[in-house]
């Protein structure tokens, strides 16, 4: 379409409906004429449709071509590049990243919630109070908890470690895995 000025065009364009917008203005062009005779050619391009770049281009040289030829024509073949085995292994790596920082604070959560049923069962049961009651010190009460929590943090910890330790990726045993 021949307009005179293109880009406050496609800007109203998109102003009116963005979703028509997206949809129907694909590439775009606009030549400008100096006044010393040399032309200006812009190409224009919609990001979001994956081979709208390289159509743009291809259009652009394809009207330089007729303005030289009237009849030439330009060819384009896009035939997509093959999915490389890092890019694979740079995805699965994202996965375990991702996954990690999901469900590995979820279970440390719940890791913590494990240390208050014991002194919330103790205090709904009274048992602290028997404890107290029939001469067993403060001291050792508390250091009972304190060894009972001990325990369990270090059996949760050392069952966090293994699937690690067997499943040993470089993200979290590498190269600089001794600063952890």
């Amino acid at each position: 379409q021949n307009v005179p000025e293109p880009t406050h065009y496609v800007l109203d364009y998109g102003k009116e409906d963005i979703s028509k917008y997206c949809k129907n203005l694909i590439v775009g062009g606009a030549v400008d004429q100096y006044s010393d005779g040399t032309l200006n050619l812009t190409a224009w391009y919609n990001g979001e449709p994956y081979h709208a770049a390289p159509m743009s281009l291809l259009l652009a040289h394809t009207a330089l071509l007729r303005n030289v030829t009237d009849t030439g024509s330009i060819t384009l073949t896009n035939a997509p590049l093959p999915v490389l085995k890092v890019m694979y292994t740079n995805a699965q790596g994202a996965m375990a990243r991702i996954l990690a920082a999901i469900f590995i604070p979820l279970a440390f959560a719940y890791v913590s919630a494990c240390f208050v049923l014991l002194p919330v069962h103790e205090r709904t049961t009274k048992a602290k109070l028997l404890q107290l009651m029939n001469g067993i010190s403060a001291t050792m009460y508390w250091g009972a908890m304190f060894l009972w929590d001990y325990l369990v943090f270090f059996i949760i910890s050392i069952l966090f470690i293994i699937p690690y330790a067997i499943f040993a990726d470089l993200e979290f045993f590498g190269k600089y895995s001794e600063s952890i």
